[in-house]
């Protein structure tokens, strides 16, 4: 056998192998994308079934919200890993600090309703105190997930 079929075999011996292996490769990425989406659908469905309980929650905090004095503007659900609820306020009439104790002590069992009240008062009043150039004040943006947050709007 010579040199030169000798070089042939190796070659063909390596891209044998070669071929073995990318087989190898593409059979593994494809169990590691179907556990993927696998898990990924298991995961919505857990943040489905969180968000369809929140909002439950959110929907019975409502009233109490309106009686303090803010309307319900918009909402957007985020169905994820860390399922969230944004919800837009826009302040219809002033209440007083005694009004929301009323509110509080007729409705402290429900306690999303009680953070939601006090959470738009303090950012109403941050909201008044601080100005943004000639801008006016446009709403509160209220998030509430695992890590709730609140937006304040001007325009």
């Amino acid at each position: 056998m010579s040199i030169l079929d000798k070089a042939k075999d190796a070659k063909d011996a390596a891209a044998q192998k070669a071929a073995a292996l990318k087989e190898r490769a593409a059979s593994a990425v494809s169990d590691i994308s179907e556990h993927a989406a696998a898990r990924a659908s298991e995961i919505f469905g857990a943040g489905f079934d969180q968000v369809t309980g929140a909002v439950a929650d959110f929907n019975e905090a409502l009233p109490v919200v309106r009686k303090a004095g803010f309307m319900l503007e918009g909402v957007t659900l985020q169905v994820s890993l860390s399922p969230s609820i944004q919800a837009g306020f826009q302040a219809t009439e002033p209440i007083s600090d005694e009004q929301v104790a009323t509110i509080e002590s007729e409705h402290g069992d429900n306690k999303l309703a009680i953070m939601l009240v006090h959470t738009l008062r303090r950012a109403q009043k941050l909201q008044a105190a601080v100005k943004v150039g000639s801008l006016k004040p446009q709403g509160l943006s209220v998030s509430i997930g695992l890590s709730p947050s609140v937006s304040i709007k001007f325009a």
